[in-house]
């Protein structure tokens, strides 16, 4: 196929298909195209070219939604060789997409693909969302792939998914794959998965999954994550620990520069923190810190946690809890679009320094001392958790975020809230977004 938008055919493009049609992408709005046709066989090519036709771009982005209702073949859809494309109003029914995925695998092919009715399909065929990576995708509904291989392909790097509404995106077959921007993931099938994850790498939770009973003592990704972890929507439940000294409890051990974390719930967590240790305890449900000598960005969006954090009676040097990240020590933290209602209580504790935060509990690069530390931007979120704390000497204790403590450094927070009940005897250093604040800029 050869296209150019001369009827003389200067300068053209040509594209090769061992099918009836060929989806001829990259092409401008509002253009005018001329195509022609070749008969090829590796490097030989056969007869003349066809008789040029034309074709018109659209003006504006086309768009293609799955529907329960509202859409018909050849009035609202086309399909060739497995493309579906968008016409008059550009909806299929989510009905009509599942018996197309029976048979063989499926391209939504436009700049916009929206679905806001569930899929099913158990067949090992594959779905895929938009041509590129310019793509508008956005998922407001549940997509559930049951065949033992086939899977998930999203064009672009970056896509919406309605985790406010419970949309989930499940993958349960033993072989299923995903594919987002281009970007091959690893799924996380079993929790016995989550020991192979590595410090780097592009991860998925390819179902709600459920830890035991026993209450670990390290983090189940033990790593300083640099990676991409999606959690499609989906929910790691009951997970159990108990803190130690010198250590970080959480899903992850820490969050590092280009870490990005989506779309993950982090539900019914019971975490204790010891009433004695010898050196600091830190407890983030997702992530116990972003680590020092960090000079990008760690990542969080649309990521919720429920659950408690208590901690034992006794005296030790440093407690830092958050209900996502303790300890923010260096670069910047970004949070959007997350949530917890997890319960902290250190009223029972006697340690030197400690800060407690429904979201963060500081940025200070070194507890009980004022230095450089991280910066924290924490955007359309809020928490619902109740915090309950004792008095303490150096110490933070926020809604949001425990204490902003860090020369040179700055916190943002944006459109954001916090509604739960706090609840303690000391009288400083104690607020319903941010605890306290001293140095840097907290805004």
């Amino acid at each position: 196929v050869t296209y150019s938008t001369s009827s003389s055919m200067t300068s053209p493009t040509t594209v090769t298909t061992s099918n009836t049609s060929k989806l001829v992408t990259g092409l401008t709005a509002n253009t005018t195209y001329y195509f022609q046709v070749r008969a090829v066989n590796g490097t030989t090519w056969y007869g003349v070219y066809s008789t040029s036709v034309t074709g018109v771009t659209p003006a504006t982005g086309t768009t293609l939604t799955v529907a329960a209702t509202g859409g018909t073949q050849d009035t609202t859809w086309k399909i060739l060789d497995g493309v579906i494309y968008p016409m008059g109003s550009g909806i299929i029914n989510a009905a009509d997409l599942q018996g197309l995925l029976q048979n063989g695998s499926v391209t939504l092919a436009a700049d916009t693909v929206t679905i806001n009715s569930d899929v099913t399909w158990n067949t090992s065929q594959t779905l895929t969302f938009g041509y590129a990576t310019t793509n508008t995708v956005n998922i407001n509904a549940d997509l559930t792939a049951s065949g033992t291989s086939g899977g998930l392909v999203i064009a672009p790097a970056t896509y919406s998914l309605d985790t406010k509404n419970n949309a989930q995106i499940i993958l349960s077959g033993s072989s299923t794959t995903l594919s987002i921007g281009g970007i091959s993931y690893t799924l996380i099938r079993s929790i016995a998965g989550l020991s192979s994850v590595t410090t780097t790498g592009s991860y998925a939770l390819s179902k709600p999954l459920t830890f035991g009973t026993t209450a670990l003592t390290s983090a189940p990704m033990n790593v300083d994550f640099t990676g991409t972890f999606d959690g499609l929507g989906n929910t790691f439940d009951g997970l159990t620990m108990t803190g130690q000294s010198g250590a970080n409890s959480g899903l992850f051990n820490g969050l590092s520069s280009g870490s990005f974390v989506r779309n993950l719930g982090i539900t019914n967590v019971r975490i204790t923190i010891p009433g004695s240790a010898t050196n600091y305890v830190m407890v983030g449900v997702l992530a116990g810190w972003v680590p020092s000598g960090q000079s990008g960005t760690a990542t969080v969006n649309k990521v919720w946690t429920t659950g408690f954090v208590n901690g034992t009676a006794g005296s030790l040097p440093t407690v830092g809890v958050g209900g996502l990240v303790a300890w923010a020590r260096s670069g910047t933290l970004s949070i959007s679009q997350s949530w917890s209602s997890v319960n902290i209580d250190t009223s029972a504790m006697s340690p030197s320094n400690m800060t407690v935060g429904g979201l963060v509990g500081t940025n200070a690069v070194v507890y009980g001392s004022l230095g450089g530390g991280g910066n924290v931007s924490i955007s359309e979120s809020y928490t619902s958790g109740n915090l309950k704390f004792g008095t303490v000497g150096w110490r933070g204790n926020g809604g949001i975020m425990g204490l902003s403590y860090a020369t040179g450094t700055t916190t943002t927070v944006t459109d954001s809230f916090s509604y739960g009940t706090l609840t303690t005897a000391d009288t400083g250093n104690l607020g319903g977004i941010v605890g306290g604040y001293s140095q840097g800029t907290t805004t």
